[in-house]
């Protein structure tokens, strides 16, 4: 209400000869100071409030003995007041309340022979005018209060919002518009329809509605009152609320801009400081020199010889072996050197260069809006993986999906354990297990991560992906990187990215290049190092969403259920574990 008060307020408050007013729901208490100071030394202002957000001590301190606080319901403190000249009414924004307000203030009014008030209304029309909104729920008798719910609202749509969208998503809204004793205006016409004596009502339609209602035969012994409500009405009154309408607007553009740009500017600050501390977990950058220690451990036990402990305390500062080698391949521009091995130890081994460059293209995806979901195959770890999904999380994406599809093999080919070689624990190879473990200590384990295991090409076959963002293909992938790609590269839309993490002289890279060779695609690579080659798929190299087919039986992969119907109700499974407490919370989870 305080903006009106220039304009409105002040002239109808003025002309009216108000002396004694109520204010009901008085907020930080703006209108305190430029009621009493216009009105003149003889006004008494009886403000409530049951939460102000303002200590009224100081304006009783400011205003002794023309300024009396209420901190209380206004329905149980009204029929105790004297009797008003005015009353300002912003309250709790219902049918319940207003309408015993409205009514309240009158019988007092009557009861003591005097003239109803002169109300003025606030939140008259949209969005409270026709729909309840309750401060505090509990304080509305159960039968007059609609059914609510804690969302917003949009203009135009009866049913509440969906989650945070809409205004006021924070209050207690009546989940549906209109009908009756539903809102404001219900409540002020309802009381207007029982009243006894003639009333006039003006309704100013800007800023969610005010209302001013006298009665008659006021205006007929104050004719000063009736013009200034005559003028509000006019051609030069709407003029000044066009003029106070579009002040308004802008006012409420600068303070949306002021907290919507700031919060924007942090929120993605904290995305970037998130997605960089998850980077620097995926390769284990936080505890590189334990990584050296290993690296150091692993040597003198193949050399035979124990361990120096200078080495193992300060391993940044004293192995001038591994230390600057890993260091430099996690942390360097160049990335790891493939013709000495990968490593086993971080979820990821792919350096920050190239797992920089990975975010970069999805941050394209998410810019120009590429459609499709992100692709690991070859995963190792799932580093990869992993970034891609705390990626999704980070932006709030839920319309994309993380796949990874690997044999998950822990063990070498042609063995059926893990073995000790010279490069010790860096040598080992991740399984499913491992896998999922990761992106559960990551907290990203969810529906949105899915997991192909066996044969990667035989895998993809008819895997339930329609369009691929963001394909990465892994080190470790060989000859299977051409299989790969014909069962998946047309699922790759125009302006969605093929990522090959390989190095240039791998059999992987080779047959990337035989597959570009045999598809005739002459678009050049973007390199980031010897390692890491990406190329974007440009407007007439055949794409299109793969129509999702019946899981295949005869594949050398682990076998994909039948889709269950639609109008399916429930499903029986059968699992049987080897061990339950490592597995059964992750493979129920999967299924």
């Amino acid at each position: 209400m305080f903006p009106f008060w220039k304009d409105v307020l002040a002239p109808v408050l003025e002309a009216g000869g108000v002396r004694r007013l109520v204010e009901i729901g008085a907020l930080r208490g703006e209108n305190t100071r430029q009621i009493i100071e216009h009105l003149g030394p003889e006004t008494e202002l009886h403000v409530i409030d049951p939460v102000p957000a303002f200590d009224p001590a100081e304006h009783e301190r400011e205003f002794a003995g023309q300024y009396v606080f209420h901190r209380a319901l206004s329905v149980d403190v009204i029929a105790d007041l004297p009797v008003m000249d005015a009353a300002l009414i912003d309250g709790d924004h219902n049918w319940y309340t207003v309408y015993n307000e409205c009514r309240l203030l009158a019988e007092r009014s009557r009861a003591e022979g005097a003239p109803l008030p002169l109300m003025i209304l606030h939140d008259v029309l949209w969005p409270y005018g026709r729909r309840d909104l309750y401060y505090s729920p509990e304080t509305i008798p159960e039968q007059h209060r609609q059914p609510y719910a804690q969302k917003g609202i949009h203009p135009g749509r009866d049913e509440l919002a969906k989650g945070l969208s809409g205004l006021n998503p924070n209050h207690f809204n009546a989940t549906h518009e209109g009908g009756p004793r539903n809102g404001v205006m219900s409540g002020l016409e309802d009381w207007m329809a029982e009243h006894p004596e003639p009333l006039r009502m003006v309704v100013l339609p800007i800023y969610f509605g005010l209302a001013i209602v006298v009665e008659e035969s006021r205006l007929a012994n104050q004719p000063e009152l009736a013009a200034v409500l005559d003028e509000i009405e006019g051609v030069e009154g709407r003029n000044r609320l066009l003029e106070l309408g579009e002040e308004l607007r802008l006012q409420a553009m600068v303070f949306q801009h002021n907290a919507y740009y700031p919060t924007l500017v942090n929120e993605l600050r904290l995305v970037s400081r998130y997605l960089g501390t998850v980077k620097s977990a995926l390769l284990n950058e936080h505890y590189l020199e334990d990584e050296a220690r290993l690296a150091h451990l692993a040597a003198r036990i193949d050399a035979g010889r124990p361990p120096d402990a200078r080495i193992l305390r300060d391993p940044a500062r004293q192995d001038p072996d591994h230390w600057p080698r890993l260091a430099r391949e996690r942390l360097g521009p160049a990335g790891p050197d493939d013709h000495k091995g990968r490593s086993f130890v971080p979820y990821t081994d792919m350096g920050r260069a190239r797992l920089d460059e990975i975010h970069g293209r999805l941050e394209v995806v998410k810019a120009e809006g590429v459609p499709g979901d992100l692709v690991d195959i070859g995963v190792g770890r799932g580093g990869g993986g992993i970034f891609f999904r705390a990626w999704l999380d980070a932006y709030g994406i839920e319309d994309r999906r993380v796949w990874l599809v690997d044999q998950f093999r822990g063990a070498p080919e042609g063995l059926k354990s893990s073995k000790w070689t010279a490069r010790g624990v860096a040598g080992f190879r991740g399984d499913l297990n491992m896998v999922r473990d990761g992106f559960s200590r990551f907290d990203l384990l969810d529906g949105k991560v899915k997991f192909l295991s066996g044969d990667p090409a035989a895998s993809l076959v008819d895997a339930e992906i329609s369009e691929i963002a963001l394909l990465r293909i892994g080190p470790d992938l060989g000859e299977a990187s051409r299989a790969v790609l014909e069962a998946v590269y047309d699922r790759v839309p125009v302006g969605g990215f093929v990522v090959v993490d390989a190095h240039e002289d791998s059999t992987t890279r080779k047959a990337v290049e035989a597959f570009r060779l045999d598809r005739g695609l002459d678009q050049p690579y973007e390199r980031r190092d010897h390692g890491l080659a990406v190329w974007r798929k440009v407007a007439g190299d055949h794409a299109s969403p793969v129509d999702v087919v019946e899981p295949k039986s005869n594949l050398p992969r682990t076998p994909l259920a039948s889709r269950a119907p639609a109008d399916a109700i429930d499903l029986t499974v059968v699992v049987v574990f080897h061990n339950m407490k490592r597995e059964a919370a992750r493979t129920l989870h999967s299924l």
